[in-house]
């Protein structure tokens, strides 16, 4: 993202969720990254101000809003030519939006599940080892040691193939992982 508002709106957007802020502070940061979309996009539509006003997006009020203005973001992002001030033609957009729509679908599968076929979580799976794990990744971000989750998960009794196989999936893997949410007791 171009500029540290962008990126402190997405953070507190991110904290407000987990509720870890309040809404003034939310407002506050979707006002200053708002400030930075109304700068860069008299540039044309290039990453940086569709980056910029997807963070003032996500950080507002409206949720459905900004996830449509972040698709928009990432499907303008995906197409952007190396000359930003040139239109994207017709079939490169549907191309990029489809692309964008498929990357899309697959972080809310890793958000979300399978909504077809909840999945119920023993207590007795959450040891010291499982919460640890989660709690690292989902405050780093990283989420490299997803097959040890698995395995953690494993050892204390967890038999359930859904859980066992998105741990060991590449993903992607995000925060807000819906697996390391059930762990962490946040799902």
């Amino acid at each position: 993202m171009p500029d540290t508002n962008s990126c402190r709106a997405v953070d507190v957007a991110e904290e407000y969720a987990d509720n870890r802020t309040v809404h003034v502070q939310l407002k506050a940061a979707h006002a200053s990254a708002q400030a930075v979309c109304r700068r860069v996009t008299t540039a044309n539509n290039y990453p940086g101000p569709c980056a910029a006003c997807a963070a003032a997006e996500v950080s507002g009020a409206d949720f459905q809003h900004g996830f449509d203005r972040c698709i928009y973001g990432s499907v303008v992002a995906t197409c952007a030519s190396t000359d930003h001030r040139s239109r994207i033609p017709a079939p490169e957009f549907a191309a990029a939006r489809s692309l964008a729509n498929r990357q899309q679908a697959t972080l809310l599968r890793d958000i979300f599940g399978n909504p077809f076929r909840p999945v119920a979580f023993a207590p007795e799976w959450r040891t010291g080892t499982a919460v640890i794990l989660a709690a690292q990744m989902y405050e780093s971000r990283t989420f490299d040691a997803m097959p040890i989750l698995a395995d953690a998960l494993q050892d204390a009794g967890c038999d359930n193939e859904d859980i066992l196989n998105h741990c060991r999936s590449l993903g992607p893997h995000v925060r807000g992982c819906w697996v390391v949410d059930l762990v962490l007791g946040k799902g």
